[in-house]
């Protein structure tokens, strides 16, 4: 407002001499050259710069703010091959993926000292970030402050941008973390939702970062209770496909308000990959990530019998004399069975092929094809050998232990 009212930057950037700022020309990012602490970087300010020309936005409920065409990153050319990880502890790498941002109302949720008069709440969009060298014009050398995102309700999942608890990760390093109440759907050209995320429901200015990752396949059936374990824990799981270049929208709702954008995603202009390709490999990929999420909620609910198995093995030694042999060799027995009935080494034999699909945008080749196929056709008659015995024995064996006395949930399906 013409210098009226200033606030300090606080967030990710460290109280320390600012010598020069530049706007970069294309990506709007603000590089702030710092003295003896580097240069840092904050991601797209044309939000900032939006609210200080239309006032009007402040009094809306919900506004998504206009969201530049993105680029979907070479995998073989994105990354850091080569790079030596900074000891700066502001430092990070910028997200793969479009930041959305957009403002909420007086109404949102958000602790009540941090809304001054006057003065904007900009809090989420400063946040530690990424940097390090890169000859790339969409990196800065040093540090970048932005929204950091993790991974997915998107538990992602993403390091880097702003974000959510699970498909983009909070980033709010100093500030409580605030209560996401804000639902942040990307929709296709047909208007089917393909992404759903939570953002940062805080009164003000937040920043979510999507990965241009789809939503984990559903798992049908009984085995849907084992959901989580086919998304996979470990970092980057193989649990989704990232969706092919096209119109998108963004859907952002709170309580009956919602705000809706634009966005286009683009493919990387470096490469030269036919559209026909690029669909082989998308719905590749799309099977690949089905079939992984089978042959892990399967183990997931293998193990779940197992345990229970296990428990009745010490709940029969817990009752010394009275307790039942005949119970506690059984378990025994149908523990051994099942372990020699769930060998997924045929399945995993081929997971290395299928992994792979990720790792380039062109047309599957024949060994990844029929990498498919095999590990389909070893899935499928697994999946059924392993339902036929949990019904057949294992739901026999449960209503034996429930009439001893024990109270078993054993999974029984039926799966196959």
């Amino acid at each position: 407002n013409g210098g009226g009212d200033w606030f300090r930057w606080s967030h990710g950037l460290p109280r320390v001499p600012v010598h020069d700022l530049l706007l970069h020309p294309r990506d709007h990012d603000l590089v702030i050259a710092t003295h003896g602490r580097g240069a840092y970087v904050l991601d797209d300010i044309r939000p900032l710069r939006e609210l200080a020309t239309n006032l009007r936005i402040a009094e809306l409920e919900i506004f998504v703010f206009e969201l530049p065409p993105a680029s979907i990153r070479n995998k073989a050319l994105s990354g850091g091959a080569g790079r030596v990880a900074s000891e700066n502890p502001w430092h990070g790498e910028k997200p793969a993926g479009v930041s959305v941002s957009y403002w909420l109302g007086e109404g949102a949720m958000g602790p009540a000292e941090l809304r001054a008069p006057g003065v904007y709440r900009v809090s989420q969009l400063g946040l530690a970030g990424s940097g390090g060298s890169d000859a790339s014009p969409d990196t800065a050398d040093g540090n970048r402050l932005g929204p950091s995102v993790g991974g997915g309700l998107d538990p992602s999942v993403d390091g880097g941008a702003a974000g959510l608890g699970g498909d983009g990760a909070s980033g709010f390093d100093d500030l409580d973390v605030l209560p996401s109440d804000v639902m942040v759907e990307i929709l296709d050209f047909d208007g089917e939702v393909v992404r759903t995320l939570r953002g940062p429901g805080a009164s003000g200015l937040n920043r979510v970062t999507w990965d241009f990752m789809e939503d984990p396949p559903p798992i049908s059936g009984p085995l849907a209770e084992f959901s989580d374990a086919a998304i996979g824990a470990e970092a980057r799981a193989f649990s989704s496909a990232e969706v092919l270049p096209g119109l998108f929208s963004v859907r952002i709702s709170r309580e009956g308000a919602e705000g809706l954008q634009w966005l286009e995603v683009l493919e990387d202009p470096r490469l030269e990959i036919s559209v026909e390709d690029r669909i082989a490999k998308y719905q590749a990929v799309k099977l690949g990530v089905n079939l992984v999420a089978r042959s892990r909620a399967l183990q997931a609910a293998v193990a779940s019998v197992q345990a229970e198995l296990r428990r009745v093995i010490d709940w029969v030694r817990d009752q010394g004399s009275r307790g039942s042999m005949e119970l506690l060799e059984t378990s025994q027995s149908l523990g051994e069975e099942l372990a020699g009935l769930a060998d997924f080494s045929g399945v995993t034999r081929y997971r290395p092929g299928v992994l792979g699909l990720t790792s380039s945008y062109d047309r599957p080749t024949e060994g990844q094809r029929l990498d498919l196929i095999r590990m389909e056709e070893e899935l499928d008659p697994l999946t059924r050998r392993i339902g036929d015995f949990l019904i057949l024995d294992i739901n026999q064996f449960g209503r034996r232990v429930n009439a001893a006395g024990l109270d078993v949930s054993f999974f029984i399906g039926p799966i196959g």
